[in-house]
């Protein structure tokens, strides 16, 4: 692919402009899911968090990892007003299989949103909570927790019912299911969807530290987050790569091989431990000098290790690797 650097600042100007709305929907505890209008054509906040339009003042999950998923360099919202977001949606919205999308709701969980607040967690330091809400969205702890329940085990709908509301009319069946509509026929084959797949596969590779570069200084750049994950070691196998990281004592190493598929360069970022010191870098087996960038990451302090523009060809294996030091 090629970076567009007008697109880049055209979606970047785009973005920039919203930060005001997404504020003004933030009052003390969690945003607000959408602006409506109701029957006299009077605007309402719908999942506000000021207690007011009555039953539109809820929590609604929707509308919470993507503000929690804001750079905090935008300074849109504190490291405790952060905090109160996750602890609302733990209180209120958690369930044995993952958090539902607001209270009620005959407890349905939806992975396409459930699954971006592993990210999100992951992105604001709550590791431990981020692997929790994983191993919840697991086949496995379906099939342990509705043990009766067909449905997944080896694969689901895009929603789950999580516990029914036992003053609620029960239109969604049974728990541990999913939901029922005259218009979508979800019932009829629910296994049929990809979401509680993919987004696991997703949020894992988040929850690991790995994704696209967001700094416009590295566009187009393949990132990992050394210490995202909580992990002292781990090792992923992928068909593009894999990834390995290693601890001894005081000693850590992380491993890449990257396997091309396409012609072209690509450029990868990794992000160490801002307490790291004495910083080897190798490519191919061979030393790698002039690895660590000068400048810091500006919002977490990390250390910046940079292999740019590494030439790709179809079948090539480009393989990194990182040692260092730390306290």
């Amino acid at each position: 692919s090629t970076f567009d650097p007008l697109l880049s600042s055209q979606m970047k100007q785009m973005a920039d402009d919203l930060v005001p709305a997404l504020a003004s929907v933030y009052s003390s505890k969690w945003y607000g899911r959408a602006w409506m209008r109701d029957a006299l054509d009077r605007p309402y906040l719908r999942g506000n968090d000021q207690g007011k339009d009555g039953s539109q003042s809820y929590l609604d999950l929707e509308a919470q990892p993507w503000g929690l998923l804001l750079s905090p360099k935008d300074s849109l919202l504190s490291v405790s007003q952060r905090q109160t977001i996750i602890k609302e949606i733990e209180n209120q919205l958690q369930t044995v299989i993952g958090p539902r999308q607001w209270p009620g709701n005959d407890g349905l969980v939806w992975p396409a949103v459930s699954q971006l607040y592993t990210w999100a967690l992951a992105s604001n330091n709550q590791s431990s909570l981020a692997w929790e809400n994983l191993v919840k969205h697991t086949y496995s702890q379906h099939a342990q927790t509705f043990p009766d329940v067909w449905m997944g085990v080896w694969s689901g709908p895009d929603g789950w019912v999580s516990e029914l509301d036992p003053n609620g009319t029960k239109v969604h069946g049974y728990e541990g299911g999913t939901w029922y509509s005259i218009v979508t026929p979800m019932t009829d084959f629910p296994v049929s969807n990809a979401n509680p797949d993919s987004m696991f596969v997703f949020s894992l590779l988040r929850l690991l530290g790995i994704e696209p570069s967001v700094s416009s200084a590295f566009p187009l750049a393949l990132s990992f987050h050394v210490s995202r994950s909580g992990l002292s070691s781990f090792s992923l196998e992928l068909p593009l790569f894999s990834l390995q990281l290693f601890s001894s004592g005081t000693a850590h190493q992380v491993d890449l091989r990257y396997r091309a598929h396409n012609k072209g360069s690509q450029t990868f970022v990794f992000y160490l431990p801002s307490q790291a010191s004495n910083v080897v870098c190798s490519f191919n087996g061979v030393s790698f000098p002039n690895c660590l960038s000068p400048t810091p990451d500006p919002t977490t302090q990390d250390l910046v290790i940079l292999f740019q523009n590494l030439l790709l060809s179809p079948g090539s294996l480009l393989p990194l690797s990182i040692k260092w030091t730390l306290p």
